[in-house]
This record gives C-alpha cells, structure tokens and sequence, in this order.
C-alpha cells in the first residue's frame, strides 16, 4: 500500500518508519526528576561513571496512581517526582518536532537484594 500525503497513513508499519534505539544513562545520579539520568541514541556514553541505585523503604512505597474508573487509562505520576526510590531517564527539551507512532518497549536489566521485587516503566503523559 501507498502512503497518501496529508491524508492519513495507508500501512502498518508506516513505510517511512524509522526504528531507533534509546539508551538510558546517567553519571550515578538518576534520582528523582532532578536527576541526571537521561536516554540517549549513543549506547555507551564516554562520561558514565556507573550504575544508579536507589534504595527501596517498604514503610513509604511508591503506589502507582490510577483512576477508579479504569486501570488502563493514563494518570498523571509527577507526585512521585520527588521520590528518592524512583529512577528518572527523561529527554531535554527537543529543538525541533519528533513524531513518535507505534509500540514502546523497554528492556531491563536490574538486580535487587531484596526477597521480591517488582520493577515499572512508565512513559509521560503527553
């Protein structure tokens, strides 16, 4: 199938698509919004010191917000921003427009001491 300019797209996946990976990375402080973990198209940074750690306090969870109505619906998560057992990987603002279209996925790799862990990702609301 072909793509029809301005009028919607026609395939699946879109012929132009462009696949591209992200990186997350951080200098050992990716900790709350103010964090310097950021992703990156570079899968090894020059400046990268380390691993982030953030140390898990069972008395203050981090619970994730949802809605009543429906588990699936996007909520709004920046009260947990400031949350020291949180790992932020954010992107600096663009200096041009990027259209995103299509599956996110994210693979993870941790280790915990601990005797059950369970690990999110979760994308902005946009």
């Amino acid at each position: 199938m072909e793509t029809t300019s301005g009028c919607g797209e026609n395939e699946w996946p879109l012929a132009r698509t462009e696949y591209t990976n992200f990186y997350i990375h951080s200098e050992g402080s990716a900790n709350t919004v103010e964090g310097d973990g950021s992703p990156s198209v570079d899968p090894q940074c020059a400046n990268e010191v380390g691993q982030d750690v953030y140390r898990y306090d069972p008395r203050d969870p981090v619970m994730s917000l949802m809605r009543t109505d429906s588990q699936a619906a996007p909520v709004d998560q920046s009260p947990h921003d400031y949350h020291k057992d949180i790992l932020v990987y954010d992107f600096s603002v663009f200096d041009s427009e990027l259209e995103v279209i299509g599956q996110i996925s994210l693979k993870l790799w941790a280790k915990t001491n601990g005797p059950d862990t369970d690990w999110t990702a979760k994308r902005p609301l946009v």
